[in-house]
């Protein structure tokens, strides 16, 4: 399902995301929606922080048993530079592999969390994405590392489908490759989309 919360240049309001969301909230049962993109983010504020409604929006799709995947923003290389609602501590935060010495994807810490954040790395440079005017563009940031993983995790939901998204989210650490940087920069690690499936194999076998 495609929710467009954003206009033509990429712009839109925090109500107009929240509205996305309940939608979510709404209808996931009826179309069987498991894992949610979010590759938006607005840098954290009043309106943006753990007391704002995006905040709390996001915590409730994952209590609905909802994947929630966001992009860490764009705002690095400083600390705490991970934009909402990707500092929510329950939700996956996604950075960008790419070009790791100059580094602008946003990294950790987030304010009242002991939670490693981002919690993965995924390559995000030069993906040929849509665009408004041309059809087709390139990208590059965390906007396009975040579909990475959210396809990642949905083909995990295929092959395990019993599992849930704590079971997933385990999975997802478990199976990063650690590049040895920071955690505040890299999290767990790179995404290993076969190690992943094998992890959620051996939960499901289990189970």
């Amino acid at each position: 399902m495609i929710l467009k919360v954003l206009d033509g240049n990429g712009n839109g309001k925090v109500s107009h995301v929240l509205s996305g969301f309940q939608w979510l909230l709404d209808h996931h049962r009826e179309y069987n929606i498991r894992v949610v993109n979010i590759s938006v983010g607005a840098t954290t504020d009043r309106k943006t922080n753990e007391h704002s409604p995006l905040y709390k929006m996001v915590g409730k799709l994952w209590d609905a048993g909802m994947v929630v995947i966001a992009a860490a923003g764009n705002e690095g290389p400083r600390k705490g530079s991970i934009t909402s609602p990707g500092i929510h501590p329950k939700i996956i935060t996604v950075g960008c592999s790419d070009d790791l010495r100059n580094y602008h994807s946003g990294r950790g810490p987030v304010p009242k969390s002991c939670v490693v954040k981002p919690e993965v790395l995924a390559p995000g440079a030069n993906v040929v994405s849509c665009s408004n005017k041309l059809g087709y563009t390139i990208k590059s940031g965390t906007s396009m590392a975040t579909p990475r993983v959210t396809g990642a995790m949905a083909l995990l939901c295929e092959a395990c489908p019993t599992l849930t998204n704590g079971q997933m989210k385990l999975c997802l650490k478990n199976s990063s490759k650690d590049l040895h940087l920071p955690k505040s920069q890299q999290g767990w690690g790179l995404l290993q989309i076969e190690r992943l499936i094998k992890e959620g194999a051996f939960l499901f076998d289990k189970g």
